[in-house]
């Protein structure tokens, strides 16, 4: 299982998941695809958005 999330790894749902399950949900490893850990949930450049934005549906759907 994946858990996909817009926000970089370091905010949003992902760190109360992690911790609640400890990488497993109902015995089946789970991991994250999210943008790079970042101190602000944007990056400021709607272009480098956009590249992040297709990077992680590229990922999520690998």
């Amino acid at each position: 299982m994946v858990f996909v999330q817009e926000e970089p790894v370091n905010q949003g749902a992902w760190w109360y998941l992690s911790a609640r399950f400890c990488g497993e949900i109902y015995g089946h490893p789970f991991s994250v695809v999210a943008r790079p850990e970042s101190p602000s949930p944007a990056v400021g450049s709607s272009k480098v958005h956009k590249l992040e934005q297709e990077e992680l549906l590229e990922e999520a759907f690998k």
